[in-house]
């Protein structure tokens, strides 16, 4: 049960069963789907008659707005067979459009249009069993069906008119449930109609963002797909207006930059693999590719799903500079990793939470516990405090919170509700947003006559230690039965401030969260945080294999200065080279919250739940069912239990995602180039098809890119022989016939004369330095991160010992 989830209890004896509660709310709905089925029946239909569904539609709409019990008027909906009255009034729509009917009608025929467009969206809005069986349970598809409809529809547009911009506005305006954006596209096109040929990308950007404002929501993103898709064909076939044809990529750019809630939305569209083809293409005018392109970008930012897109992005990246550095900035911005991201922008609370922890705590056996969040904290509020954990039984008598203080952004420990000193500040860091931290507090248990103490660590590294009192052993509330504590992530109902839509600014993003029933050293908090965020296990492995080159050395680096001639003996050793399961027991952990191990009711996200419900035993299967169908929330699988089976038939196998977190899991380019060939094949491919200084360049940047952060490609680049090959690849397209070589194919050549080579080997020099471990603003503090990589390719490699002295002096310094 979640924290609210007593109050909810005792309100549900007072309430109308489930069963009475659809019986009202299909009566509710009876006259208006009636009414509708008798036009969509109606065969054949003139305009005027068709118009007549127009009020059916405003009922339809007002019922989802106003009705008390919104799932359920949904699902009642969806038993009337709703979706396929609406897909047929759309169809009708399309069918009876005709360019030679009055202004009048045709106005008519498309307000009607964006009506039947909103009601479906209202019925669609957050709520995942209609939006799965819009896609699947409708006959044809209900996307596939709709599509169709809004393109027959479009075709028979004059893009010159008002009535495209009423027609495309209708859509986003659905997208959005929001009525106010229906007329955006036409008052965009009545300002600029006058100046139209000195219209520039900012006067449209300006436009979009006063029009739009900052604060609009992707509620239905379903609608957008076909939206786009739609647009780009007969955009193509005729081009319409220039503010038209901006107006479009400015408003879903605007869309994307707001949130993480809409870009997350924007990319399950599908729409990348829609605009990838257009964006380095001749036959889109250059403002508008610039705009698509820009929209790529954030797209991107959440990874490529579909691996051919992928595929598409590294061939074209053959033929031409654009390309190539367009793909070197998505391998930098999809690296991200999957993430919940709590936005307390649209009810004021916002969180994961576990009914149980399963066990103890605070911990009486061992030495303490402790706590690894890797966070970003994208948008604070000043009016009230960011919450990143807490525990507490029914009683508060163990209480425990963690969380940003608003004013000063200094980290808060909290353990208990009332004693001398409840509470201390750590002062040492003022948090920053917009950048991943690795929190990890460490609480010890006291040992008389010292005090109990915490110490918190930023990003590896010890910071600061305070004493504070350990939290407080709940009291057993009947005999032999462990008092249940609860746990949670985010901010609570029960902790908002005040509920609402707007009421609260705050946003942040958990990439990972782990809490031990064990107090560890600091060596294994460096280890834990150079596995960095992207690494989602319970520690059973040997971890070297899942580190960077950075964090090997780095870690080596730490484990020779602080444990000289005892190097061997160390937990970092023990964790990185033999099993780190002997310092972390699997059975320590409490809680592993993974975005990756989220369940909800959408099949089309990073968990295909339908397939994996085949793989339950009946009672975990109907548990999953019961959390995600009838109650609505998608589940976090708490990975302290291993077996996702054992996990959702456990008090604290799984933790409720309430508030409507964004669960983004982005699919990393880097990650998608091992999928397509192993990594070195793919980029070593690019640095042999450059044809200029500049995409040589590129290319080596690209290669180290998809290599530096990603243990899977480094692992391929050593098994393959890659450094060696890129080593032979720098010499023939630099030229040099040095150290024995032969003459480079002059096909390969990219340098004309002796200064373009020595220019084209400098920035080489540069960029491999970097990548081996040189830290150019701070060079005392360089370390050789890729020792094979050095070897390869500044040792042994001789193209840096000859040239012009800006070339040679970094080479003889090293």
């Amino acid at each position: 049960m979640s924290f609210s989830g007593a109050m909810n209890q005792a309100a549900s004896q007072l309430s109308p069963s489930p069963s009475s509660i659809e019986r009202l709310a299909a009566a509710e709905l009876v006259p208006a789907i009636e009414e509708l089925r008798g036009v969509c029946d109606k065969d054949p239909v003139t305009p005027q008659f068709l118009l007549t569904a127009t009020e059916s539609l405003l009922r339809l709409r007002h019922a989802f707005i106003d009705n008390d019990n919104p799932r359920e008027i949904r699902d009642s909906f969806r038993h009337q067979h709703g979706f396929q009255l609406l897909l047929d009034l759309v169809g009708k729509v399309a069918g009876i459009y005709d360019p030679q009917l009055s202004k009048d009608e045709k106005k008519g025929l498309l307000t009607l249009h964006k009506d039947a467009l909103g009601v479906l969206a209202e019925s669609l809005k957050a709520h995942f069993g209609n939006k799965r069986y819009f896609a699947g349970g409708v006959t044809g598809g209900g996307k596939a069906t709709l599509e169709e409809s809004l393109a027959a529809l479009a075709r028979k547009l004059d893009t010159a008119e008002a009535e495209t911009e009423q027609f495309y506005g209708g859509i986003l305006a659905a997208a959005l449930c929001q009525e106010m954006v229906a007329g955006l596209f036409t008052s965009l096109a009545a300002k600029f109609h006058e100046n139209e040929d000195a219209l520039s990308l900012d006067d449209v950007r300006q436009a979009v963002d006063t029009s739009m404002g900052t604060s609009e929501t992707v509620e239905v993103y379903e609608l957008l797909g076909p939206f786009l898709r739609v647009w780009l064909i007969q955009s193509s076939l005729v081009p319409g207006h220039k503010a038209q044809r901006l107006a479009l990529p400015a408003c879903l750019c605007q869309l994307a930059s707001q949130s993480e809630r809409n870009a997350v939305a924007l990319h399950a569209t599908g729409m990348l693999t829609s605009i990838l083809p257009i964006l380095f293409s001749n036959d889109c005018p250059e403002d508008e590719r610039a705009l698509y392109q820009e929209l790529a970008r954030f797209l991107c930012a959440q990874g490529l799903s579909n691996l051919d897109d992928a595929v598409a992005l590294y061939q074209n990246a053959h033929g031409g500079p654009d390309i190539l550095r367009f793909l070197l900035d998505v391998l930098k911005r999809s690296k991200q990793p999957p993430f919940i991201h709590f936005d307390m922008s649209l009810h004021g609370f916002c969180s994961v939470e576990f009914s149980s922890l399963g066990r103890t705590f605070p911990p009486v056996t061992s030495a303490g516990y402790s706590l690894s969040v890797w966070a970003r904290f994208d948008q604070f509020d000043s009016s009230t405090h960011t919450t990143i954990f807490g525990a507490f039984d029914a009683s508060q008598t163990c209480f425990l919170l963690l969380y940003l203080e608003k004013d000063t952004r200094h980290l808060i420990l909290q353990t208990s509700i009332r004693g001398p000193r409840p509470s201390v500040r750590f002062k040492s860091i003022i948090f920053e947003p917009n950048r991943w931290y690795h929190i990890a507090l460490v609480h010890k248990k006291p040992k008389p006559p010292s005090h109990s103490r915490a110490s918190l660590f930023i990003d590896g590294e010890f910071v600061e230690q305070m004493k504070i009192e350990y939290p407080n052993v709940p009291v057993e509330s009947a005999p032999n039965k462990s008092p249940r504590v609860q746990a949670f992530f985010g901010t609570p109902q029960d902790l908002a401030m005040r509920l609402g839509r707007g009421v609260s600014s705050s946003r942040w993003s958990l990439a990972s969260a782990i809490l031990f029933d064990e107090a560890y050293s600091d060596d294994m908090i460096a280890v834990i945080y150079n596995l960095g965020p992207r690494y989602h296990g319970n520690f059973q492995d040997c971890l070297g294999s899942f580190q960077t080159y950075r964090a090997s050395a780095t870690l080596n680096l730490r484990n020779e200065h602080l444990h000289p001639g005892k190097e061997e003996n160390s937990d970092i050793v023990t964790a990185i080279r033999r099993k780190a399961s002997t310092l972390v027991r699997e059975g320590s952990i409490l809680i592993n919250v993974s975005p990756i191990a989220v369940l909800d009711d959408d099949d089309s996200n990073n968990v295909d739940e339908s397939q994996l419900i085949r793989c339950l035993s009946r009672h975990a299967a109907r548990n999953l069912q019961q959390l995600t169908k009838t109650g609505g929330n998608a589940v976090a699988v708490n990975g302290a239990t291993p077996a996702i089976n054992d996990a959702l038939t456990q008090t604290h196998g799984v933790g409720v995602l309430t508030g409507d977190p964004v669960v983004a899991v982005p699919q990393s380019l880097d990650d998608a180039s091992w999928r397509i060939g192993s990594c070195a094949a793919v980029h070593l491919s690019l640095v042999q098809a450059a044809n200029t200084a500049d995409c040589v360049l590129m290319a080596v940047e690209a290669l180290f890119e998809s290599i530096q952060d990603n243990w899977r490609n480094s692992e391929a680049m050593e098994r393959e022989n890659g450094y060696g090959i890129l080593a032979a690849l720098l010499r023939e397209k630099v030229g040099c016939p040095l150290g024995g070589y032969n003459a480079a194919p002059k096909t390969s050549v990219v340098c004309a004369n002796y200064e373009e080579r020595s220019a084209l080997a400098f920035q080489l020099l540069r960029l491999t330095l970097q990548f081996v471990g040189y830290d150019f603003d701070q060079p005392n503090r360089s370390i050789i991160i890729n020792p094979l990589a050095y070897r390869v390719l500044l040792v042994d490699l001789d193209i840096w010992r000859f040239g012009e002295l800006p070339l040679q002096m970094p080479y003889i310094v090293l």
